[in-house]
């Protein structure tokens, strides 16, 4: 009698994608019903998480580093700095980089890839996507579908949906904000994806809100809320999408409750909230329960607690550097990072897990290659 044979195929599975599949073959006894069968078998490589940090030297110029989330040092990419790059904002997945040229009005919009493995950046072959004056800042809806660039001068929002192969941006729409303002100073998309805040500087001081539609990514005007006061520069929402906080020159955090149907901002209790001299910008901790300032004249960064209904605790500040611009927490909030304005150096502290307070690493200052502008961290997925 002829042998049977059971043929197996191994496969290897990453992030839900088969990668290969190889044929295996054993023979059987004619009395096992499986015989002359085809079997599945899947092998789930692991998923390893990689953090890399992102900075601009000058308008061109980017320098990349791996992130050691042990210890919070930075060592250099392969081929940093990159020259005629510019650094800009990694999506959700960590595959791609957008950024703005600057080039002329309507600004245009460029995409690189970053590999995932070694955190190296290549300009991708798609074409530039446009979009009005000063796209100075960006933010992705949490499954990086769609990416919205706030144009700072020509006050309003561009829109964009992402290829999530190749990169490529498709306008969607230009937004505007109704800001009888001078320019526009930030926006953030909300952790759910619900919703979209912008808040303008100059003049009036309105936070303009629009709801984001969840299937092609089109924006809704909701309100503008005015704050009253000028000079604000930064805008954080927390890791549940119930507060927004509006970071002001004037050494307060006004505090607004979001309401989850409509996104309705709603000033809450104690609000304005004392901050630290000066606070400029900030940064949200990925839980939510504490939110970091720096100030350009005061020279320290603040770390205030979030507390039940949103409010803010005194704020408990380190003094260093002498103008403290940009702050950016990693995403697991292990550690955060700090331009020094004016200089070539950067400053790497670390959070402590159960109070958030800030240390600054050993070291302090670093030296970057040219003066560091803003950072942002990107969280990569490989299965090497």
């Amino acid at each position: 009698m002829a042998p049977l044979w059971r043929t197996s195929f191994l496969c290897m599975l990453f992030s839900g994608t088969i990668l290969n599949c190889t044929a295996h073959s054993t023979d059987c006894h004619e009395s096992d019903p499986s015989c002359n069968s085809l079997t599945l078998l899947a092998y789930v490589l692991p998923v390893i998480n990689r953090y890399f940090v992102y900075f601009d030297v000058g308008s061109t110029t980017t320098e990349a580093h791996a992130l050691n989330l042990f210890t919070g040092a930075l060592s250099p990419v392969m081929g940093s700095p990159f020259a005629s790059t510019v650094a800009g904002f990694p999506d959700p997945t960590g595959r791609f980089m957008f950024s703005a040229t600057f080039t002329a009005a309507p600004n245009n919009i460029r995409s690189y890839t970053i590999d995932t493995y070694t955190g190296v950046l290549q300009p991708t072959s798609v074409p530039l996507a446009s979009a009005n004056n000063q796209p100075v800042y960006a933010d992705f809806t949490p499954d990086g579908r769609f990416v919205y660039f706030m144009n700072n001068t020509s006050l309003d929002v561009s829109a964009f949906s992402i290829d999530r192969t190749t990169g490529n941006l498709t306008k969607i729409s230009d937004y505007p904000t109704s800001c009888a303002c001078a320019n526009l100073a930030q926006l953030r998309v909300t952790p759910n994806g619900k919703f979209l805040y912008v808040i303008g500087n100059g003049g009036a001081q309105p936070i303009s809100g629009f709801s984001i539609n969840q299937i092609d990514g089109t924006l809704t005007f909701i309100a503008n809320l005015n704050t009253g006061v000028a000079l604000s520069d930064g805008i954080l929402v927390d890791a549940g999408s119930q507060y927004l906080y509006a970071i002001n020159n004037t050494g307060v955090v006004f505090g607004y409750s979001i309401n989850a149907s409509s996104g309705v901002l709603t000033a809450l209790a104690g609000s304005p909230f004392a901050g630290t001299a000066n606070n400029f910008r900030g940064a949200m901790h990925p839980t939510g329960r504490f939110i970091y300032t720096v100030s350009v004249a005061g020279a320290q960064l603040g770390k205030q607690d979030v507390g039940s209904g949103g409010t803010l605790s005194v704020a408990s500040t380190l003094g260093f550097g002498t103008n403290l611009q940009y702050v950016t927490v990693d995403p697991t909030g292990s550690f955060g990072f700090i331009n020094n304005g004016g200089t070539n150096n950067y400053y790497v502290f670390s959070i402590n897990s159960v109070d958030g307070a800030p240390t600054l690493l050993a070291g302090n200052p670093f030296t970057a290659s040219g003066n560091p502008g803003s950072f942002s961290v990107a969280r990569t997925q490989s299965n090497r």
